[in-house]
């Protein structure tokens, strides 16, 4: 075999082996999404980390916490998961996105660790901040419908709604 064509060889080798799992150790992680509900009084918990997402309920009426959707993520989701949060760059991110010219809508509190990292608390309220977006887009794509978060785009603002 002369050596362009073992190389090839390799090359395709090599992406195939990528492509169909020489599966690569996906890195820790725990992210948890709040999506709170206020008028509402109820809070969907989203728990996701290596291999397993859940969505919890809870109220504020002191009723028994429900686990109304749970499911075992596929490999390439918990790489994609994982590949988008470490590219996350929390040292850089506020700790808080709030327009505070809207009193309900979305209120969501994410909380992401990645591998051994201290854990990140970020709240965002009624504001457009892309990476945290890019992290619904994900949670979005997995859930059921009925667990998908929700926002009215018309409320959420784009930059600092002061300007």
């Amino acid at each position: 075999m002369d050596t362009k064509l073992a190389a090839v060889s390799i090359s395709i080798l090599a992406w195939f082996l990528l492509l169909t799992g020489c599966e690569e150790k996906v890195e820790s992680f725990n992210l948890s999404i709040d999506n709170f509900y206020g008028v509402e009084g109820f809070t969907l918990h989203y728990d996701v980390s290596p291999g397993v997402f859940r969505v919890r309920l809870t109220d504020d009426f002191d009723s028994p916490e429900k686990h109304p959707w749970e499911s075992e993520l596929s490999s390439e989701q918990s790489k994609a998961i994982a590949i988008l949060l470490e590219k996350l760059p929390l040292e850089t991110l506020e700790d808080e996105y709030d327009n505070p010219n809207v009193d309900d809508g979305l209120q969501l509190t994410f909380r992401i660790r990645r591998g051994n990292e201290s854990l990140r608390t970020i709240e965002l309220r009624n504001r457009y901040q892309k990476d945290l977006f890019a992290i619904i887009e994900i949670i979005n794509e997995i859930v059921p419908d009925d667990y998908a978060i929700r926002f009215d785009q018309g409320s959420v603002t784009v930059g600092d709604p002061e300007e």
